[in-house]
Formats: C-alpha cells, structure tokens, sequence
C-alpha cells in the first residue's frame, strides 16, 4: 500500500515532530539543544540555526495536501542553509573533547545509516533494470555517484557499487571511512590508554570482518536474497550500535559526578 502511494509516508518523514528519526524530530532536538548552550555560540552559528527554523516552518506550507511543491524542491533551501551550518562546525568549532566527541557521533551514526540503507535496498535481489536504479539511488544517497562514475565506466553493477559504499577508504561517505575516523577520534580522547576496551574491541571487529569481507560473495544472490550481505550488515549493525552504547556508557555515565578529563597535564572542559 505504501508503495502505491508514498507521498503520505514521505511527507510524514519530513514534518512529524514526534516521529523518531524524521526530519523535523531532528531537526527541533538540534535547535532545543542549541537553545541550552546559546552564549557559546557565534552570532553567525546563531543566524543560521534561527534560519533552520525557519525553513522547517515553510516546510509545513510547502508541503500542504494542495500544495505544487515536490518534496525534493521543497527541502532544498532547507539543506543549503544545514550545509552553512556543517560548514561553520567544520571551519570554526575548537578541536577540543567536544569536538571528538561531535565527530564520534556523526561517524557513528553515518555508519547506521549506511547499514541501514544496504539492508533496506540491496539485500533484496531485483531483476536488472530495477537493481541498477536501486544501486545508483544507493551512490546518490551517498554522495558517491559522480566517484562511481569517474573510477568505473562499465556501467552500474551491484559488486563495484558495494565496493564503493562499503570499502573504498578514499570514499569519505564508505562505511569503512567512518570506522577509520572513529578509531581516530576515539584514540584522541584524554585518558583513553586501554587498547582493549570494550568500545575498541568492538569497532576492531567490526573494522576486521569489513576488511576480510569478500565483494563477489556479498553481491551474490540465492533465492532471491543476499544471504552473505544481509549476515555482514546484520553484524556491523549490532557492533556499532553497541560500541555506541560503550562509549555512551564510558563517558556520559550520569550516576557519577562530573570530572576532569586532562591530557598531557592540560586541563581539558568538564563532562
């Protein structure tokens, strides 16, 4: 039934505030949590996470049953003004705890999507025509298409396709990219000396059965499923989820007081 009419799905990704995971449940929890550390924000920060809002609140009008707007239309001025933000995080924001801890999270939950998005389209064998359009919706989704298309000129197939969304290190979008710069960021963190923490044993696995995956096998169908991919993501998904949940657990853990966390005898902000 969805797929007969999508639109009443899509427009409920974008604008249901209480819908978890959607646009605008995102969206209101970023702009809430800025709204509680405001005085540390730049006048230009604060511009343009007012102007998020705002686009959000077009959205509704854009987005109206009697509306001519596509949904694709109407979110683009809405993801020019988030890529200003990523922007102004990116060229401005001190490199300190707080932003390896940002950066953890964004790879952490780039990793998901990614697991998620292999799963949903890709484990699942189509006829030809349909594969190709559900691999090259894959790359579009991750920025990796115009790549895909410089590195392979043979066409859209399922096993390059994987290959540039799962293990193409120079990929900054690939699923292994994410696990390298978590390893960096975590590596980074003050009082972090135990290699054999829970948090890098898990990511060393799940690093480790990416690596030694084999692409033809994952790209192989039987019975109309690819029982081999869908296995990986499954795994990846329950290792960085729980890695997640370590680190969560490691250094948000609120039953303990604030402390200080110092490296090389430098004092470093409170969590």
């Amino acid at each position: 039934a969805l797929l007969k009419n999508p639109e009443p799905e899509m427009i409920s990704i974008i604008l249901d505030q209480q819908r978890l995971g959607g646009v605008a449940n995102n969206l209101i929890a970023m702009i809430n949590a800025a709204e509680q550390v405001k005085e540390q924000l730049s006048s230009d920060t604060q511009r343009v996470i007012n102007d998020i809002g705002d686009e959000l609140e077009q959205l509704k009008i854009a987005l109206e049953p009697d509306a001519l707007s596509a949904p694709e239309e109407a979110l683009a001025p809405l993801i020019t003004t988030l890529l200003a933000f990523a922007g102004l995080i990116h060229e401005s924001m001190t490199r300190g705890n707080g932003w390896h801890f940002m950066e953890m999270g964004r790879r952490l939950e780039r990793a998901l999507q990614i697991v998620n998005t292999l799963r949903s389209l890709l484990v699942t064998g189509f006829d030809e025509i349909e594969q190709e359009t559900l691999i090259e919706s894959t790359l579009l989704c991750g920025e990796a298409l115009i790549p895909y298309r410089r590195r392979y000129q043979n066409g859209i197939r399922i096993d390059q396709g994987l290959e540039m969304i799962l293990l193409n290190n120079k990929n900054p979008r690939s699923l292994i990219y994410q696990l390298t710069q978590l390893e960096h960021h975590f590596a980074d963190l003050p009082d972090n000396r135990d290699e054999f923490s829970t948090e890098h044993k898990l990511l060393l696995e799940a690093t480790t059965a990416l690596k030694l995956s084999d692409i033809k096998a994952l790209a192989k169908t039987a019975n109309g499923i690819r029982g081999e991919l869908d296995q990986l993501l499954s795994r990846l998904q329950y290792l960085i989820g729980t890695a997640a949940k370590a680190i969560g657990q490691r250094y948000f853990d609120h039953t303990e007081g604030p402390q200080l966390l110092v490296k090389n005898n430098e004092w470093q902000e409170p969590l």
